[in-house]
């Protein structure tokens, strides 16, 4: 009798303790809503999920798409202290301008980067200079965790984003010298103003109150490109969308899908009447179809990626309830380049599409083509500041107007992408040693 009472005691115990672990589990999983007034999202199937995709090669390959390509953190690697061993005021930052064909009056907060990668750049040696030029030791061992070298060259330009854009947004603050750090939730990188009150310089506190109060930015990188956005009042996110020949370099496949396995792939990803929208770009192209059913199925997704980017939602976002409207026609089909090519084929353009998002007024959004209409697709997304998901309130607290609504900026955003090189972002030491390498000037 007791040894029936002790195994049933046992088999009862482990019942409860795997019931609970495996909720507790899926508690963390869950993600916040992706909108507080969000729309319907479809009856059929399970959610689409941003973890979903973190998990699938079909658009891009997993820790490429989901870490370091936005500039966020895959949750659970890497977050601990990022500036632990950051260099102070005690360690001056080198010495960094910007080419004369790129130079842009500092302090400049709205920055719109976007960083071109040639075939075979940067080399092994060229990638192990630049990554030595990061002060923070986190980020050279995110670079070297990447086994594929285009994923190494990707996860370089967008900490060599990192590093430089902070010295021509913000006074008094040197290459490389801004302590980055990321939120708990999302992973949405910020720079940490006064942590610990050492680097931070005290005298233009009164500067970022007047012109930048809630200043942020976002980065992501996919295929030939690595971009960066910020903004001085607004959240700003960003996503770059590779095209089918950009993917194949990455281990995806080179041929475009129509929207008939796109909707087999990402069913729930795209709402009805985004599914109805990608069909209609189809039909309009007709014998390009496939490319321009692929175009926009990336301009609906790069769009949803820069809004939870923004907000710093999370891998747990359902993006089946973030619906946008006025997408058709963003994205091309046909046309435009076909393949890796020494310099960019054309410079960016802001496309004229105004997407609006389904419940969500106070947002902005921008499309940009980098290298033709069947190319790179960009979607940067503007709002409001008391939208940021931020358990923890630390990057909350570096936004000192969150009730400032988009659009009473104190500058202009840049009409379209300025097309910089990996050497352009070097402290100027390094430059010579990291060779000769291609600028191209945006517009």
């Amino acid at each position: 009798m007791k040894m029936w009472l002790s195994t049933h005691a046992l088999f009862f115990f482990f019942f409860f303790f795997f019931f609970f672990f495996f909720f507790f589990v899926l508690a963390l999983l869950r993600g916040p809503d992706c909108a507080h007034a969000r729309a319907p999202a479809p009856q059929h199937g399970a959610p689409c999920l941003r973890r979903d995709l973190h998990i699938s090669i079909h658009l891009h390959s997993c820790i490429e798409r989901k870490g370091e390509s936005e500039g966020q953190e895959i949750p659970g690697t890497q977050m601990a202290s990022p500036h632990a061993d950051h260099p102070t005021s005690t360690s001056p930052p080198p010495a960094w301008t910007l080419p004369p064909s790129v130079s842009t009056p500092t302090p400049t907060p709205t920055l719109r980067w976007a960083v071109y990668l040639p075939p075979g750049e940067p080399s092994p040696p060229q990638l192990a200079l630049a990554t030595a030029t990061l002060p923070d030791p986190t980020a050279r061992a995110a670079i070297a965790a990447f086994l594929r070298p285009a994923d190494r060259a990707r996860a370089l330009a967008s900490r060599l984003l990192q590093a430089a854009a902070p010295a021509v947004a913000l006074p008094g603050v040197g290459w490389g010298e801004a302590v980055i750090e990321r939120t708990a939730k999302g992973g949405k990188p910020y720079v940490a103003f006064n942590v610990g009150g050492a680097w931070w310089p005290q005298a233009s506190a009164a500067w970022k109150a007047a012109a930048a109060p809630n200043f942020n930015f976002n980065v992501s990188h996919d295929g030939a490109w690595a971009v960066l956005a910020s903004e001085a009042v607004a959240l700003v996110g960003v996503d770059v969308a590779a095209p089918p020949w950009a993917r194949a370099r990455s281990g995806a496949g080179a041929t475009a899908r129509g929207a008939a396995q796109l909707r087999l792939d990402f069913g729930e990803c795209l709402a009805p009447s985004e599914w109805a929208a990608v069909e209609r770009a189809g039909r309009a192209a007709g014998a390009a179809s496939a490319e321009a059913e692929d175009a926009a199925f990336r301009t609906h997704w790069a769009l949803k990626e820069a809004y939870t980017k923004a907000r710093g939602d999370g891998l747990g976002c359902e993006f089946g309830g973030v619906v946008f409207e006025g997408v058709v026609g963003a994205g091309g089909g046909g046309g435009g380049v076909a393949g890796w090519a020494a310099a960019p084929p054309s410079t960016p353009t802001r496309l004229p599409a105004s997407p609006t998002l389904v419940s969500q007024p106070g947002w902005v959004f921008e499309l940009h083509a980098l290298d033709g209409p069947a190319g790179h697709i960009v979607a940067v997304a503007r709002g409001p500041a008391a939208q940021a998901v931020d358990e923890g309130g630390v990057f909350g607290a570096t936004l000192l107007e969150p009730g400032r609504a988009v659009g009473g900026e104190p500058a202009t955003p840049p009409s379209t992408f300025t097309v910089l090189a990996v050497r352009d972002l070097l402290p100027d030491g390094a430059r010579a040693g990291y060779g000769q390498s291609v600028v191209v000037g945006g517009v």
